[in-house]
């Protein structure tokens, strides 16, 4: 049976819900990662850095806080929210299961991804210079780049790389863990509830950040930059001038982010679904 537009907001909002706890929660790691990306330092280094600087809380969970909890309610609310409606439409198209898992992820981040893309060039730059723009004020803060250049379409630079970043998120995050669950419940007998959906949650972050990492540091590249040089570009001269290593920056805070978020985000979204009604993915 299709779904109602009402059941669709709610599964959204649910995953919003839980999206935004986890990723407020780790935010400071998020951010670490971005600064390591846009200029190669020590991890400890960035993080006494920006403790020197403000405090823990202004220094760490301040600097872009506002557009990341924006962003969790609706880029990452969408395309985790809107998986289960895409794969029911994968999978009326016959394709095997894993393409369909595939497809739904990728083409929900896809989407989330180029809507939203203001949020997440705010969220980089305040990330990279939190006095840049509005600390708080997410509105004022994408009136204030508009208003650097470009006017409202240089709110959507870097939107290629972006979306290609959620694709590839999506599709290999959700479709692990989709796969995962169903493999661990017929094959090793695992029970629905919260250490399955931890365990496989686990899985799906570790292997979604290894497939990501390089499109995550040339989109944060391209973010922060004012040059007109294409992403594609971009990736072939970091790769060329620096090495493959060099698309990897900000691996070890970006890991190190995905596992607790990950202890977070999907089982509590698989909870607050249950709660709603909803049922489990």
């Amino acid at each position: 049976m299709p779904k109602t537009a009402a059941t669709f907001g709610l599964e959204v909002f649910a995953a919003g819900c839980g999206c935004a706890v986890a990723d407020s929660t780790f935010h400071p790691l998020e951010t670490f990662k971005v600064r390591q990306q846009a200029s190669p330092r020590p991890l400890v280094d960035i993080a006494r850095e920006a403790r020197a600087e403000a405090g823990v809380l202004r220094g760490w969970w301040r600097p872009a806080f506002a557009p990341t909890f924006c962003r969790a309610f609706t880029y990452t609310g969408f395309r985790i929210g809107a998986y289960p409606s895409a794969r029911d439409a994968f999978s009326d198209r016959g394709l095997p299961d894993l393409l369909v898992r595939i497809g739904a992820g990728a083409s929900t981040g896809f989407v989330g991804a180029l809507v939203f893309n203001p949020l997440d060039l705010l969220r980089v730059r305040l990330q990279l210079a939190p006095s840049r723009y509005p600390t708080w004020n997410v509105a004022a803060g994408l009136r204030a780049i508009a208003a650097d250049g470009g006017g409202v379409a240089g709110l959507w630079r870097g939107w290629p790389v972006s979306v290609a970043r959620a694709s590839l998120l999506s599709g290999s995050q959700l479709a692990t863990y989709d796969t995962a669950k169903r493999s661990f419940k017929e094959r090793l007998g695992f029970a629905e509830g919260v250490p399955l959906h931890v365990c496989c949650s686990l899985l799906s972050g570790f292997v979604a950040q290894l497939v990501i990492q390089p499109v995550d540091t040339v989109k944060t590249l391209v973010m922060d930059s004012s040059s007109a040089e294409s992403s594609p570009a971009r990736f072939a001269r970091l790769a060329r001038e620096r090495g493959v290593l060099a698309l990897y920056r900000g691996l070890l805070p970006a890991l190190m982010r995905q596992g607790p978020v990950m202890l977070v985000q999907l089982p509590l979204t698989e909870q607050i679904r249950r709660v709603f009604g909803l049922g489990y993915f």
